[in-house]
């Protein structure tokens, strides 16, 4: 019997190996691109890799929202880290 519908782990699988595609061809095209400024190529690819993780997780971001708001400190402690990573990575590289 074949199913239309991915599990949760084989959702969380393609999203973790499709950001990975996303965050291993920024360095290509920040060599490809020297005329786009690296903040810019760095906030687009984490923009990116994020909005697809959030779409392709969307359903169990929706279920677990309260058990993810219990940890708000965490929480921002690891958006502010991710966020300043791939802007001070690709700054770092030119």
């Amino acid at each position: 019997m074949l199913y239309n519908r991915y599990t949760s782990y084989q959702l969380g699988i393609f999203s973790i190996l499709f950001a990975s595609v996303l965050w291993g061809t920024t360095g290509t095209v920040a060599s490809l691109a020297p005329d786009i400024s690296s903040l810019a190529i760095g906030a687009f690819s984490m923009g990116v890799g994020g909005l697809f993780q959030a779409a392709l997780s969307r359903k169990q971001l929706l279920n677990d929202f309260k058990k993810i708001l219990i940890h708000k400190r965490k929480l921002a402690i690891s958006a502010i880290a991710l966020a300043a990573y791939p802007l001070a990575f690709y700054s770092s590289m030119r």
